[in-house]
């Protein structure tokens, strides 16, 4: 028995090391020229020319993001809205 618990204890270590942290950044989109938030700004994050996670800026300008991003490759944060000019950061 003492032997299954020190195997069972051994690979729930290794399981918690092989995950990594979930991506999380917040904050609140403004209009520079304006000087106000902005609502309405959609915020991806692309690894690998595909999607990871997206949300939508609500209208006090704020935005959340939250998912699975792979930290060992690549990836860019893009910040885009209709009828302005998008921004990309790159990671």
């Amino acid at each position: 028995m003492k032997r299954f618990l020190t195997i069972l204890f051994f690979f729930a270590v290794l399981a918690s090391f092989a995950q990594s942290p979930p991506f999380h950044v917040n904050g609140t989109a403004t209009n520079r020229a304006l000087g106000k938030p902005e609502a309405g700004v959609r915020i991806e994050v692309v690894q690998g020319g595909n999607t990871v996670v997206s949300t939508v800026t609500a209208s006090n300008g704020k935005y959340e993001l939250v998912g699975p991003v792979n930290y060992t490759q690549p990836f860019e944060v893009v910040f885009k809205k209709d009828g302005f000019v998008s921004k990309k950061i790159s990671f």
